[in-house]
């Protein structure tokens, strides 16, 4: 797609287009396929236009320049397929980083380049180092691409701001005068980060420097690299100082930034819980009425039960009356005829048992003869 066409589109890509569109689509289509790229030709033929030519040519892409020449469009074109690719990386990284506090989610135009930059291709150099970092031209056509087709970030001059799908109000989806303050901050945090990064880099020269100096005996020289490495060190403990306090007060401008988010998010919760109360369904005599009238049923309904069980006893002939009396004593005499029967078997039972028991013991003289010297010790067992 031209570039011009993608970034003066009012409605997303994604929506539904009309007839109308597409008939207003088709003239540019034929000029271009039909009319543009054969006249190109022909002057490519004939040695005015081209790499050789008096003029130079207008052709650019959107990826790497590493891109084959035959795939090469005339003009600034689109190819939404590695937009789309992009624009999801893009989506992931944010997700993965945000949740801390709001200036995760805000972004000036130059760190939303180095940010994302390394999001639009999967290339790295030989050093491990990211690739190709976002040009200006890429960074206009992924932000309109976020901005209008997925509704993920707004932009409001130089500042980038990723909100929530499920935002929880319309003002999160606005650049507000504390967002602002928080992404000066944030600037001034990186700015001093990189300050102190490069400082450091500098005493470490330094140090090398005046090492080296020595190993060549030249001792002023590496006084020199000495006295400079003393005012870098005492630099950096300003910036350090600068930067701690910077860090604390964003840290604190971010807490209250969210607190005032959490205080939002209880007053529209309140009010949607009042809103909800307010339905009259809920009012009390709306309720004391609906529970009357459930009663009322509830009562009908057992009437009903009671009706359809009381005939369904005429019918089956139930009508006739029964002495509860008799019936208790009917039970009370077949509970003592069991009883009885119960001692009667348990008499029989003993009685059994003692006539096997006696039946045991023989009361008869013993025939079994006896030895001679029993017979002679029965006396002395008598007489001792």
């Amino acid at each position: 797609m031209p570039l011009a066409t993608f970034l003066s589109m009012p409605n997303s890509l994604h929506a539904s287009r009309s007839a109308f569109s597409y008939v207003t689509a088709v003239p540019s289509f034929i000029l271009s396929y039909a009319v543009a790229k054969p006249l190109w030709w022909a002057l490519e033929q004939v040695g005015v236009v081209g790499e050789d030519s008096i003029t130079s040519s207008i052709t650019s892409t959107f990826s790497s320049s590493s891109r084959p020449s035959k795939q090469t469009l005339f003009g600034d074109y689109v190819a939404l397929n590695l937009v789309e690719q992009a624009g999801q990386n893009i989506i992931e990284r944010q997700r993965d980083k945000a949740g801390v506090g709001p200036g995760d989610a805000l972004y000036t135009f130059e760190s939303f380049r180095r940010e994302f930059g390394r999001c639009l291709s999967c290339r790295k150099s030989s050093e491990g180092q990211d690739g190709d970092l976002m040009s200006e031209l890429d960074m206009k056509v992924m932000l309109r691409y976020l901005e209008r087709d997925k509704g993920i970030v707004v932009v409001d001059k130089d500042v980038v701001k990723f909100i929530e799908e499920y935002g929880l109000s319309e003002r999160t989806r606005q650049i507000t005068s504390v967002d602002r303050g928080i992404i000066e901050l944030k600037s001034a945090v990186d700015n001093l980060r990189r300050q102190t990064l490069n400082i450091q880099s500098k005493i470490e020269e330094c140090t090398s420097k005046a090492s080296e100096a020595v190993r060549h005996k030249r001792k002023e020289l590496a006084v020199s690299y000495l006295r400079s490495r003393h005012q870098l060190e005492d630099l950096l403990k300003k910036r350090l100082g600068a930067l701690e306090n910077l860090e604390g007060t964003l840290i604190q401008v971010e807490a209250a930034a969210g607190d005032i988010e959490i205080v939002n998010a209880y007053s529209s919760s309140t009010a949607t819980l009042r809103n909800i109360l307010s339905h009259p369904s809920l009012q009390r005599e709306s309720i004391e009425k609906t529970m009357e009238a459930m009663a009322e049923a509830n009562a009908d309904a057992k009437e009903v039960d009671d009706a359809i069980r009381i005939g369904g006893d005429v019918a089956v002939g139930a009508h006739d009356t029964i002495d509860e009396d008799e019936l208790q004593a009917e039970l009370e005499g077949l509970v003592r005829e069991a009883q009885v029967e119960s001692s009667v078997a348990k008499a029989e039972k003993e009685t059994e048992e003692l006539q096997g028991k006696l039946g045991g013991i023989s009361l008869a003289p013993s025939n079994k003869p006896v030895d001679a010297r029993t017979r002679e010790k029965q006396p002395q067992a008598m007489t001792g």
